[in-house]
Order: C-alpha cells, then sequence, then structure tokens
C-alpha cells in the first residue's frame, strides 16, 4: 500500500511505514521512489497488508456496533 502524507489522509494512520505499506510526500519523486519500494517489497509485506486489513472487515466492525447498540 502506498499512500501520500497530507493533514486529511486518515490512512496514513493505518500503516506501519514498511511493514505494510508505505507513506510517500505528496511530491512525484516521493511517490515514485515509495511505489517502487512497494513492487520491490510486496511478496514479504503481503502477509502484514493482509492482516492489517482484517482489522477493519466491514462484517467484524458491523457485529461490534450492533453489540455496542443492542447489548
Amino acid at each position: 500500500v502506498v499512500t501520500v502524507q497530507h493533514k486529511n489522509n486518515a490512512a496514513t494512520k493505518l500503516i506501519e511505514e514498511g511493514k505494510n505499506g508505505f507513506i510517500a510526500n505528496l511530491e512525484q519523486k516521493s511517490l515514485a521512489s515509495n511505489i517502487e519500494k512497494a513492487l520491490e517489497s510486496y511478496k514479504k509485506m503481503k502477509n502484514a497488508c493482509k492482516s492489517a486489513g482484517n482489522k477493519y472487515d466491514l462484517s467484524k466492525i458491523v457485529s461490534k456496533i450492533e453489540g455496542v447498540y443492542l447489548g
């Protein structure tokens, strides 16, 4: 995963730099460099990315919210 650093980009809070993605500055060279790093390391990061994404599975989130409201 490659995302850009910006005050309104909440995705940066989900990234552990080098573990499940990369955060680029909002400039062409930084973005290109981080895309290259992601392409080079996607195999070793694959499981960490899946694991991070599973935390935000919609069905799990809905169940938790229902548990709060429905008891």
